[in-house]
């Protein structure tokens, strides 16, 4: 898909001090990053939670089909049949809507730790920015807020943010 980006000269001037500023700092951002990667983006306890609920909507499911077919086999009380099969179908929800969540937060981490790592790549290819690059700039800009025409702000990929 093409972008198209419009800017006035006092724009791309602002864009080239913040890159320039980004990659002059380039060696200090990598090795912070390479320092904390794998405490940031660990998702130890994550997958660890994620199998737990797979074990337990198993698990559920099981106490479910039992529950069925016990009805299914013997004549009891509906009444107390539907207050435990419902329980045990809130309890399956609820952990469905939890793993849910929690593939949610891992499919997250990962995305957010590739995003930085194409963002880091791409910064240690460049130096110093003399012409305004559409390619560059989106490989490395996440986003510009403009507060008033005197706040303008460049936010990096990796989370860096520089006033203009």
């Amino acid at each position: 898909m093409a972008h198209h980006i419009w800017m006035n000269r006092k724009s791309r001037m602002f864009l080239f001090r913040a890159v320039n500023i980004l990659c002059t700092e380039k060696d200090r951002i990598i090795a912070d990053f390479q320092a904390v990667k794998d405490i940031i983006f660990d998702n130890a306890e994550l997958l660890t939670e994620k199998e737990k609920l797979h074990d337990e909507l198993n698990m559920v499911a099981v106490l479910m089909e039992k529950c069925i077919a016990e009805n299914a086999r013997v004549a009891q009380n509906q009444d107390e049949y539907n207050k435990r099969y419902k329980s045990l179908a809130e309890r399956f929800e609820c952990a469905k809507l939890r793993l849910s969540e929690v593939e949610n937060a891992i499919l997250e981490k990962q995305t957010h730790r590739e995003m930085t790592e194409q963002f880091l790549f791409e910064l240690q290819k460049h130096e110093v920015v003399t012409e305004f690059d559409e390619g560059l700039w989106l490989s490395l800009v996440d986003f510009v807020t403009v507060y008033s025409k005197d706040d303008v702000r460049v936010t990096f990929k990796n989370g860096t943010e520089i006033k203009g």
